[in-house]
């Protein structure tokens, strides 16, 4: 099992070189947000319907603070195929910031193919799919220009002297992804998935310059899951992601403390760091077919000054409903299949 901690480690490292942010919406508990992670993770749970929400604000001390809420749900076998697994789900995101009220608020849909490569399911290979609606805005009323100044005081009444040639863009959008499970046997498995988005690379510019387009993001997800004591496992977990010049790195590892293993109740306290930025704490609860989490963000990049340090609150939760419980097999380890 520490050679799959190491090959986690390896693939973090192999990308640290130039860290900045990524551009696009991400949430510290990346793992509680399986579709916007990536769009393979659709239909991958134990259960017949997921429902998912994600909460994040950010920066609170800054006098605008920045605001992203994703709500998203995905069910399993929509299309029923002999042997394999399908999957489907959507996820609404509403991102909002800064003075000028910026908004991005999307609409995704994703389908997945989940295979089994071994009889007893050991093996899993997903495959997904996703298409969907971007629409962004701002408001130019909330915004001050220089030209508004009469040299001595701010006149609202003045013109600006900028134009826009619109204030919102609605564009289409299109990603795919592949996942990878390998459940060694009971409490210990691995995950890869890579994932990739932005495929067609839309234009979102504003001024209606079609160079101005949306770069192609690719991202690399790593779960590594085991046993340590006799009612608490170890979970080790990084997410990648670039696009264009820009990079995101979260790793770290979480602590699961097993309470009732028969009812499923566990508690999660967990580590996390975002390479050049935040420092993130993380608890959490599983009570039956529910998970509740909550993370804090503490500011360590250049902007802790403007934020005194303060980074942001972050609030996730998933409910799985499972119509019918499956009698389970004694030889197969993945419940998905059973």
């Amino acid at each position: 099992m520490l050679r799959l901690a190491y090959l986690q480690i390896f693939v973090l490292f192999c990308f640290v070189n130039e860290v900045v942010f990524a551009q696009d919406i991400h949430f510290s508990q990346f793992a509680n947000s399986p579709l916007n992670l990536n769009p393979a993770q659709t239909g991958l749970f134990n259960g017949d319907y997921r429902i998912m929400a994600n909460q994040r604000s950010q920066w609170s001390a800054v006098p605008i603070p920045y605001s992203t809420f994703s709500l998203g749900a995905d069910m399993r076998n929509p299309i029923r195929l002999k042997n394999q697994t399908t999957g489907a789900g959507l996820v609404l995101n509403s991102d909002k910031a800064g003075d000028s009220d910026m908004r991005i608020t999307q609409a995704i849909s994703s389908f997945s193919w989940l295979k089994k490569l071994t009889p007893d399911s050991s093996h899993i290979l997903s495959i997904g799919i996703q298409t969907g609606v971007t629409n962004k805005s701002f408001n130019t009323s909330k915004l001050t220009f220089d030209s508004q100044y009469n040299g001595d005081t701010y006149d609202a009444s003045m013109a600006s002297n900028e134009a826009f040639a619109k204030s919102q863009i609605t564009y289409l959008d299109f990603g795919a992804g592949l996942n990878y499970v390998f459940r060694i046997k009971e409490r210990m498995s691995f995950s890869i998935g890579t994932s990739f988005f932005h495929l067609n690379t839309p234009k979102q510019s504003f001024m209606q310059n079609s160079d101005v387009k949306l770069g192609r993001k690719m991202a690399i997800n790593t779960s590594c899951q085991f046993k340590i004591a006799e009612k608490m496992d170890m979970i080790i977990s990084s997410i990648l992601s670039t696009q264009g010049k820009y990079k995101e790195i979260v790793a770290g590892t979480a602590f699961k403390y097993i309470i009732d293993n028969a009812d499923n109740i566990n508690a999660y306290l967990g580590n996390y760091y975002r390479v050049g930025d935040a420092d993130i704490i993380i608890v959490g609860m599983d009570y039956k077919n529910m998970y509740a989490g909550l993370s804090y963000d503490i500011n360590l990049s250049s902007l802790k000054i403007a934020t005194n340090g303060r980074g942001g609150f972050e609030l996730s939760f998933i409910y799985i409903l499972q119509k019918f419980v499956p009698i389970r097999a004694r030889k197969t380890l993945c419940p998905i299949y059973m």
